[in-house]
């Protein structure tokens, strides 16, 4: 996830920390190779007019163009549908079951922001929608507004405090904001709810990280890990947590695994490279300089003079 970097690593590095996010996924937000699964912000279905708003009798053509836009929305030519929803809304601009289906529409297309736009008028329309604030809050998490994406997670977990993913996601969102502690809360309280959701246990071991927490955080990837255990990002993570702890030789084995499933995953091949360098094997550092000149120059420099010139290196922001 991005931001979701690390603390020092001993005197002489900094170790990146690559972790959640969504996957996206659907949270385009998360997308650079070096972050970890996010949570899932998945569409939700559409709605059938009749069922969402509770339409009177006689509205035929309405509920024809929505039936419409619904079967053109799951062939996924969405640019068909939003002419189909747009023509319902001008035929009856107050029924908010059109409205969400427009936003899921723009929400496919990545057009967040006129997705915004649809569900506030669902919202306005029908405050307790809780659909319409779920998705609100994803597409908030998209445009990396995460302060509104927090406030729409969590009117939603207001009513629905059962929803680990909607509970999850709170807690990611809080993370991007920096405030760690109330994302462990959240994240906490979505892993008790469904602790076999993928990416909440990764998450909330990132959290943890960024206190300094790291047994912990171990415990929470190593869970991870046995829900998805080809994720090469929670082994990198888990390495990383690994080291913290000193545990580098234990570090080392995991990032290992973490290049082996991800042969071009670059922050992967960079903490490996510290780690060997840690452990006195210039020779495995050096040949993580070597793989990294190919796959990101500019880490590939920083590993290289951080060997050489026993340079402090900054964290990266992703």
């Amino acid at each position: 996830m991005k931001r979701f970097n690390s603390p020092t690593f001993l005197l002489l590095l900094l170790i990146f920390f690559a972790s959640p996010s969504p996957g996206q996924r659907t949270q385009e937000v998360l997308n650079k190779e070096e972050n970890a699964a996010q949570l899932q912000t998945g569409a939700t279905s559409i709605s059938s007019v009749a069922a969402a708003s509770n339409l009177t009798s006689g509205e035929d053509e309405l509920t024809a163009l929505n039936d419409r836009g619904m079967e053109q929305f799951s062939a996924e030519r969405y640019d068909e549908a939003l002419v189909s929803f747009g023509k319902a809304i001008r035929l009856k601009p107050q029924v908010f079951g059109v409205y969400f289906n427009l936003g899921m529409t723009y929400y496919n297309l990545k057009r967040y922001e006129e997705a915004i736009t649809s569900f506030n008028q669902v919202i306005r329309l029908k405050p307790d929608h809780l659909k319409a604030l779920t998705c609100l809050g994803d597409a908030y998490f998209s445009l990396n507004r995460f302060a509104e994406a927090s406030e729409s997670f969590s009117r939603a977990v207001k009513l629905n405090a059962s929803d680990p993913l909607t509970m999850g996601k709170l807690g990611t969102s809080y993370y991007y904001l920096g405030k760690h502690e109330e994302a462990i809360t959240y994240l906490q309280r979505a892993v008790a709810l469904g602790s076999d959701l993928p990416t909440v246990n990764n998450n909330l071991g990132s959290a943890l990280y960024e206190l300094k927490r790291y047994r912990e955080a171990l415990s929470y990837f190593e869970r991870e890990m046995r829900i998805t255990p080809d994720a090469a990002e929670v082994h990198n993570n888990r390495g990383v947590a690994l080291a913290g702890m000193g545990r580098r030789r234990a570090a080392i084995e995991s990032l290992q695994k973490a290049v082996s499933l991800k042969p071009d995953y670059a922050i992967a091949h960079f903490n490996l490279g510290i780690s060997y360098f840690d452990v006195n094997d210039k020779t495995n550092a050096l040949a993580q300089v070597k793989r990294l000149r190919t796959l990101a120059p500019n880490l590939a420099q920083e590993l290289f003079a951080g060997i050489y010139q026993n340079l402090v290196i900054t964290v990266k922001r992703t």
